[in-house]
């Protein structure tokens, strides 16, 4: 009884055109009020441009440390230019403390310490500088621009400020690291600052250089990769950036290499070797965009070659006889280390069949215009090795088809070439040059009839 009669009175309400009149100005309210923007999406747009702020006053920042560097150098000495920067360190450090505490604004106060983590690296790079003018180990100072030349005059001037500083900046960089990821602050400091410490060493060679930076770079990256694997960890936007300032002094000692002194053979090779590494490590964390992966692959693919081809440039002339060798061997090994890391068949089966392709090409052009029996040996050791790979990583939809001809092909031409310099090398009186072709054409057949089915079985994959 009271449901009908409630149905009733709704009924009377929907009809009444005083109920009607009301309703339309509620339905009125609510269309302009949903019109309008809500708090949520202006608080929105209020974080987008100071977010944008923040970005356009750190690039500020970073134009004004570099045009510190270069410019407006005609007052005060060298030590006073570097107090100079230090103090703008300090001042960063300041500004980061001001914003948190005073304006209660973290986000900004972060921004202050990431910068000044940054400035770091700078000083300790211009201490580097400051020490090498008194103490070159070896002996290896060359003209620099006038604008990135950094002198000491008096050594016992430059010693407190280079303690001081030094205490400094240590003290800064434990204080931000604990901002940024205070559960792994501490190792995060002792490896910033130990590799930061790497600038300061006097040296300038190219040897020397790429090593301190190589080492740098993998005490980095095996720091980081442990941290990585911690569960405990976090991470953030903070934490990954903390995690990434370890790689900072190390490529900056690339920079300053690369812009500074002469490129040479040995910091091909280092830069080559950072490259593939970078690129090997970008294509493992790629797997969710397919499109992104293929391309780093390719690039890997194209550095290795490039490596290949750095560390030959290494090898004195003298032995020239092995450059085809040690240039296959890299690049059979960086070859197979892709093969290994990919999760594609197809892609496996293209880059094995263009080294494939390239290799046998270098080979057979060396054997060709090398008259050197080694030379020859080496391009048969090759396209054999080569033809031995294809079938051990043979799939059963791809059978590796355009890499065994090639290589066996490559065998073919490669011991007609060393039959020819044998005939050619022979005459009717070297009776001990022929006795021994003879011996050795007897154990390679043996040696064919006893592993010879081995080798030429390809050894089924399953699909990855």
């Amino acid at each position: 009884m009271s449901t009908s009669i409630t149905t009733t009175h709704q009924g009377l309400q929907d009809e009444h055109p005083k109920y009607k009149s009301r309703q339309d100005i509620f339905e009125n309210q609510e269309q302009v009020i949903s019109n309008e923007p809500t708090i949520f999406a202006k608080l929105k747009n209020i974080i987008s441009v100071s977010e944008l702020l923040r970005l356009f006053g750190a690039c500020a920042v970073i134009a004004s440390m570099s045009l510190f560097l270069l410019n407006g150098w005609t007052e005060g000495n060298d030590i006073q230019r570097y107090l100079k920067l230090l103090a703008q360190t300090g001042l960063l450090t300041l500004a980061g403390f001001a914003m948190s505490y005073a304006l209660k604004e973290n986000k900004g106060a972060r921004l202050f310490f990431a910068l000044a983590l940054i400035s770091v690296v700078a000083n300790f790079a211009i201490l580097g500088a400051l020490t090498y003018s008194i103490l070159p180990l070896d002996n290896g100072l060359i003209d620099y621009p006038s604008m990135v030349t950094w002198t000491v005059v008096s050594a016992t001037s430059f010693l407190p400020v280079f303690i001081g500083a030094v205490i400094a900046l240590m003290v800064l960089a434990r204080f931000s690291f604990s901002i940024f990821a205070r559960k792994i602050a501490t190792p995060l400091s002792i490896n910033f600052l130990a590799m930061n410490a790497l600038l300061l060493i006097p040296v300038r060679s190219s040897v020397l250089v790429s090593a301190i930076a190589v080492i740098g770079l993998w005490v980095s990256s095996m720091l980081v990769k442990r941290l990585s694997a911690d569960e405990k960890i976090v991470f953030t936007r903070e934490t990954k950036f903390a995690l990434s300032l370890m790689f900072a002094p190390g490529l900056l000692i690339i920079a300053r290499a690369v812009s500074l002194y002469s490129v040479d053979e040995v910091m091909l090779v280092l830069l080559s070797g950072l490259a593939y590494a970078f690129l090997r490590f970008s294509a493992s964390k790629l797997s969710q965009s397919p499109i992104a992966k293929s391309l780093v692959e390719i690039m890997l693919f194209c550095t290795g070659f490039v490596l290949a081809l750095s560390v030959v440039t290494l090898l004195p002339r003298s032995v020239e006889t092995i450059h085809g060798l040690v240039f296959s061997i890299v690049s059979i090994g960086l070859t197979l280390d892709q093969m290994h890391r990919t999760s594609s068949a197809k892609w496996k089966q293209a880059i094995l069949s263009i080294t494939t392709l390239v290799l046998v090409g270098v080979n057979l052009t060396l054997a060709l215009f090398e008259y050197d029996i080694f030379v020859q040996l080496i391009s048969v050791v090759a396209c054999a090795a080569l033809f031995f790979i294809a079938n051990r990583y043979a799939t059963a939809e791809k059978p590796n088809k355009v890499s065994k001809l090639t290589s066996s092909l490559g065998v073919l031409a490669s011991v007609g070439i060393l039959i020819i310099h044998f005939v050619d090398m022979i005459n009717l009186g070297n009776w001990m040059l022929i006795g021994l072709l003879g011996v050795s054409l007897i154990v390679l057949g043996s040696l064919y009839e006893r592993f010879g089915l081995s080798l030429t079985t390809a050894k089924v994959l399953p699909e990855a």
